[in-house]
């Protein structure tokens, strides 16, 4: 799931890139298209990520800190 969401992003990324190099279209349909789905992957990405430290912190799986 998340290698899925992260080529989505990456794609999307690409297409915004492609956006910028041939100027917006006339309305900017595309450009706010894009952003919106980009945030919304950005969003899952997050929830994603949460949901995995929460499950490592409960296993006792995570310790933040440095050793000296």
């Amino acid at each position: 799931m998340t290698q899925e969401l992260e080529l989505k992003i990456r794609r999307l990324q690409a297409e915004l890139t492609q956006v910028v190099v041939d100027g917006p279209d006339d309305d900017g349909v595309t450009l706010r298209r894009i952003v919106a789905e980009l945030e919304r992957l950005e969003n899952q990405r997050r929830s994603l990520r949460d949901q995995s430290a929460q499950s490592a912190t409960s296993m006792g799986g995570i310790h933040v800190g440095r050793e000296a």
